[in-house]
């Protein structure tokens, strides 16, 4: 018997189930994680605070000093020579710190002071501008001063001059920027005298920031205006994204709310036990969510550092550390016996468990839970609000009350009451819960219907969370005692008992059966596996460490057969290395310019400035020349191609508009350069190259100026090393000692002599980058490789300085005149090693007037 199945065990297959305080995590589920503070500097008082782009936290006191904490040594040191006054400031209220600068807002004068970070020297002191500064920020060209004394926002240049930018702020508490200069001003109202003051957060792009510009360019936090009362700090932690501390005064704890500037209200992201007076952040890069928040509370002196997944989240339902993960499936079939569930979990410690509850249907209206009471008849918008208001949220929730108590809270009759209780009874999902906690096969009981819900609890604890990776069901429930005599099934009791019992067996056969069937993804490459890759390499006695990546150790294993046969040969060593080298290294420019390039794309649709399809083409272009590139390495011209390709694309796109080129010519011309992409190999940027210029009218033969800019020799020359490069950067080259041979010269043969050692060495030397576990690995895979009777060694060449790469004669790289003195002289101009240097290495291994001396 073959039973049926429905599987989850993909992160796409976990979307299609309802997680309450549960999120994935890789290929598993698991309790939702949260910021959690932890302490970082205690002990003094912070007046503000800032994270350099080094992760380093710099901080202003009240002493008026500047300090940097160390995170490696944890130690708070004091900054010399940074102050207005004797190394300190008279009354610090806001500090910046940047690649290059300190910037401190002093209220006792007035004036921002502006330090080198690296010198620590006074740069500049602006004019007494600013009364009772609260804030400063940076955006890499200008400095942001807010304050509150007159409600001013104002610029400073690269010189301290001072610039207004906008006024008539309402009591502002606090400012900050994003990556795209967005600027942010909380503002606290206390017009009002209300003991909880109307706060709003209004944010200004760079395009109104203009001289004297007021609020009305504003955009506020929410559709209400407001944030909640108590606000004391914000931060931006991404562009059009804001994070607002809100303090309680009461039980000095605080809460951070996001929001997006979309529209939509505020969402709480994490409350916690300490106060909150400042709040800077330390993000990864433009489109990652926060690292880590540090926080100060003023009121005990401290400094503390917010993790971004610090702890357990509490489910907000239950107020415990849990989470819940439903679905319902549905067999197709009306009267389904649904047969048994298996859970693949792990529990993380003796505090975490796992629950399972199921129920099975007829009825597709029914419903684990919902807080949409119109669902139930006689509850309109107006009673739905009413149960809202008096503590009622969800449908469950209702079928714990009494009549008679719930209609003397909403005002209405316990007969109506008590009917929707009824409703509300019939609508809901009966749950069954299994026996025994963190079953891994449960057996179905009484599972009878077209549609089965399922229902795992996650139980954790503030620490720790256990997971689930996969939740397969079966269904029908079939046994072996339909091949047993009718006497097995004469007692239903019995009869019933006995099918379960053998139930077991069977689906147990049955899994055995699967196993045997699907045995054969085991001996595919690509398909096994990880943790199968060794005994599968084990079969043709290939050797493979932890060190090897896994394409690596896949792309090893599937070409096995061919590589047995080349075993213990020059060839058969270095494609090995080829091997492990090209998955090894660390990633190319390729692919960093296209991630820069994506993360481009997705700032620009969060500030508005590209619209949703352009957006989608760009990064179908960039996903494109992705696959494209593949994981080869050497592909770093693929960043040359995408500006070859948006360039032919200006082209036709003009020789369409000028009536040159019609639409049906473009899409021909298109799908020709599209082609030569999926056809591509390590040479074909140079056709893709000339292909562009022939759109542009240009003929390589028709100039002679090789110089030209729009000459296909003078670009085939510029990608040509690209490409040669490409082809040789993960070849490795190895030298037997009988290719020295050729080697007329004994000066330049001796240091490769005495590298290999003997007639029967030979040496393997790698080109960089490689890490130094990297090329202990190939002296791994050399020694393992080598046959019996030779003897080899590895050695990593040393980066090369190319001019017309990275440097060039006359602007960043100049030849020194000859000459000839005392004590210095121009090895290779106006002097030579003579034979007594041994490794051809001066600065090496060599010394002066010791083992080589200027002849």
């Amino acid at each position: 018997m073959e039973f049926s199945y429905i599987d989850t065990r993909t992160p796409r297959s976990w979307e299609e189930w309802t997680l309450i305080n549960a999120e994935t995590e890789g290929e598993r589920v698991v309790i939702a994680r949260e910021m959690a503070p932890r302490d970082a500097v205690d002990g003094i008082d912070a007046i503000d605070i800032d994270v350099d782009d080094c992760r380093d936290l710099y901080v202003v006191d009240s002493a008026g000093h500047v300090h940097r904490y160390d995170r490696s040594r944890d130690t708070l040191e004091r900054v010399p020579c940074v102050g207005a006054v004797d190394g300190s400031f008279g009354d610090p209220r806001a500090l910046c710190v940047t690649p290059d600068s300190i910037y401190v807002a002093d209220s006792a004068d007035g004036r921002v002071y502006a330090f080198s970070k690296d010198l620590l020297q006074l740069r500049w002191i602006s004019e007494p501008s600013f009364d009772d500064p609260v804030g400063i920020v940076h955006d890499g060209r200008f400095v942001y001063v807010l304050t509150s004394g007159d409600g001013r926002l104002t610029r400073l240049d690269g010189g301290g001059s001072v610039q207004s930018v906008v006024s008539g702020l309402a009591s502002p508490e606090d400012i900050a920027i994003d990556s795209a200069g967005n600027l942010y001003v909380l503002e606290i109202d206390r017009s009002d005298g209300d003991d909880e003051p109307a706060a709003t957060v209004r944010m200004f792009t760079g395009d109104a920031v203009v001289p004297d510009h007021t609020e009305s360019a504003a955009v506020t936090l929410d559709r209400e205006g407001n944030i909640p009362a108590g606000a004391s700090s914000i931060e931006a932690t991404n562009v059009r994204e804001v994070l607002v501390a809100v303090t309680s005064d009461t039980s000095e704890g605080t809460t951070l709310y996001r929001s997006r500037f979309d529209g939509e209200p505020l969402e709480r992201v994490v409350s916690f036990e300490r106060g909150c007076s400042r709040l800077v952040a330390r993000t990864g890069d433009a489109t990652a969510d926060v690292e880590e928040l540090y926080a100060i509370d003023r009121g005990k002196d401290e400094i503390y550092l917010l993790e971004a997944r610090g702890r357990t989240r509490r489910n907000e339902r239950t107020s415990q550390y849990d989470a819940q993960l439903i679905k319902r499936l549905d067999s197709g079939d009306r009267g389904t016996r649904w047969h048994r569930v298996n859970v693949a979990l792990g529990l993380e410690g003796r505090s975490t468990q796992l629950r399972l509850s199921y129920a099975a249907t007829e009825d597709e209206g029914q419903i684990a839970d919902s807080d949409d009471f119109q669902r139930i008849d006689g509850i309109a918008e107006g009673y739905a609000n009413r149960l809202h208001d008096a503590g009622v949220r969800r449908i469950s929730e209702l079928t714990s009350f009494d009549p008679d108590e719930l209609a003397e809270r909403i005002g209405v009759s316990d007969t109506t009451t008590a009917s929707w209780i009824d409703q509300a009874r019939e609508l809901l999902v009966d749950w069954k819960r299994v026996g025994e906690p963190n079953p891994s096969d449960a057996l179905l009981e009484s599972a009878e219907g077209r549609y089965l819900w399922v229902k795992i609890e996650l139980i954790g604890s503030e620490d720790s969370s256990p997971w689930v990776e996969s939740v397969r069901t079966y269904f029908p429930r079939t046994s072996y005692l339909r091949y047993l005599p009718e006497l097995y099934r004469s007692d239903e009791a019995s009869a019933a008992f006995l099918e379960r019992f053998l139930s077991v067996f069977e689906s147990v056969f049955v899994d055995i059966e699967e196993e045997i069937e699907n045995v054969t993804r085991y001996f595919d490459p690509e398909g096994t596996p990880a943790e199968q890759l060794p005994w599968l390499g084990s079969w043709m006695a290939l050797e493979m460490d932890e060190e090897w990546p896994e394409p690596a150790r896949r792309e090893l294993v599937s070409r096995a057969p061919e590589l047995l046969k080349k075993r213990g040969t020059r060839e058969g060593l270095v494609e090995i290395l080829r091997i492990y080298l090209r998955h090894a290294r660390p990633p190319s420019a390729w692919r960093s310019a296209l991630e820069a390039h994506e993360t481009a794309v997705l700032d620009l649709v969060r500030s508005g400035s590209m619209s949703n399809s352009e957006a989608k083409r760009k990064l179908g272009e960039s996903e494109q020349l992705r696959a494209m590139s593949g994981d080869r390495a050497g592909r770093q011209m693929v960043v040359a191609w995408s500006t070859v390709l948006e360039r032919q694309r200006e082209i036709r796109d003009e020789r369409v508009n000028a009536g040159s080129l019609t639409e049906e010519e473009a899409a021909e011309e298109r799908n020709a350069c599209e082609e030569l992409i999926r056809e591509s190999d390590q040479g074909s940027l140079r056709y893709l190259v000339e292909y562009a210029m022939e759109l542009e009218g240009i003929d390589g033969g028709e100039t002679d100026d090789r110089n030209s800019e729009h000459s296909v020799e003078s670009l085939r020359e510029s990608y040509e090393p690209l490409i040669r490069e490409s082809a040789e950067r993960d070849v490795p080259y190895l030298i037997e000692a009988s290719d020295l041979d050729c080697i007329a010269s004994d000066d330049v043969r001796k240091p490769f002599s005495e590298l290999i050692g003997h007639e029967r060495g030979f040496l393997v030397l790698v080109r960089p980058p490689i890490s130094d576990d990297g090329m202990r690995t190939v002296r791994r895979i050399v020694d393992a490789e080598q046959p019996a009777h030779a003897a080899g060694s590895a050695v990593e060449l040393r980066p090369r300085i190319r001019l017309g790469g990275n440097s060039y004669l006359g602007i960043n790289s100049v030849l020194s005149k000859g000459e000839f003195a005392i004590d210095r002289s121009d090895l290779g101009d106006d002097s030579v090693l003579d034979e007594r240097e041994a490794y051809a290495q001066l600065g090496v291994k060599s010394k002066l007037d010791g083992d080589t001396f200027i002849s």
